[in-house]
């Protein structure tokens, strides 16, 4: 499995952790993806009977994945955060944790087609995974039901988005090849990192006032330094120390202090 995925994957629940307990959060992500259809790109089959009987492969000579638990203070930090009910918290922190083999599953199919994965923990349309694709993929959906486990029975769905120009191998290496750069020019900086909910750089700055131009004027001149789109996240609070992510959580901003 693509290492930079799986880290992604992998930091979800402490990144939970360290920002719900915190006076601030990491970045500013949206709840969907972004999508921008790669242009004149033939979309790709998929062979999801084989992902899903590859995963269900995984799990089934993986026993010890079969027994996860959920550590109930993480299970009611989610359930404050997205304001779920203890049940429904469990049974998303239980997923992500579980998902590894599905992850791995796809990851051998569409090889490096995937740019990036992300659990939507904050839409009202549920809770699932987005999957950033460099290429189209004849199907813009796939539904997966565990069949083993403490999951058994339970589905995911998975949301593809053709969004990717940039493998995240790419991203990351622009991203930390511009950093002091950042940090330079905005010594406030707070953490810069990737956010695979909507496929950018994202840099959080401590700023107690601010205004949308200012914002704008900020996120066009890292544009143009980067090159790949970047999302300013205003902070009311420092970080001590500031933070450098090569991923960040999927966690809704409460803590921006923009004015018109």
């Amino acid at each position: 499995m693509n290492k930079n995925v799986a880290r992604i994957f992998g930091l979800s629940t402490a990144l939970i952790m360290l920002a719900s307990c915190s006076n601030f959060t990491l970045t500013n992500p949206t709840s969907t993806s972004q999508s921008v259809p790669v242009v004149n790109a033939a979309a790709v089959s998929v062979n999801w009977s084989k992902i899903e009987a590859t995963a269900d492969k995984f799990y089934q000579n993986n026993p010890r994945s079969n027994r996860i638990g959920v550590d109930k203070r993480a299970a009611q930090i989610y359930a404050n955060e997205f304001e779920v009910s203890i049940a429904e918290a469990e049974r998303r922190l239980l997923i992500q944790q579980y998902s590894s083999g599905l992850l791995r599953a796809i990851e051998q199919e569409l090889k490096d087609n995937v740019v990036s994965a992300y659990f939507v923990n904050d839409d009202p349309k549920g809770f699932r995974i987005g999957l950033n694709t460099l290429t189209n993929l004849q199907s813009d959906r796939f539904i997966y039901e565990f069949k083993q486990g403490v999951l058994q029975g339970e589905t995911i769905t998975l949301d593809i988005h053709p969004n990717g120009e940039k493998t995240l191998e790419q991203i990351l290496a622009l991203k930390d090849k511009v950093t002091p750069e950042i940090f330079e020019r905005y010594p406030n900086t707070q953490g810069v990192g990737y956010s695979p909910a909507d496929n950018t750089i994202s840099v959080s700055i401590y700023v107690p006032s601010s205004s949308k131009e200012y914002r704008q004027k900020v996120e066009s001149e890292l544009n143009k330094l980067v090159g790949h789109p970047v999302k300013v996240n205003f902070m009311s609070g420092r970080m001590m120390p500031p933070i450098l992510l090569e991923e960040s959580a999927v966690l809704p901003n409460k803590n921006s202090n923009e004015k018109r």
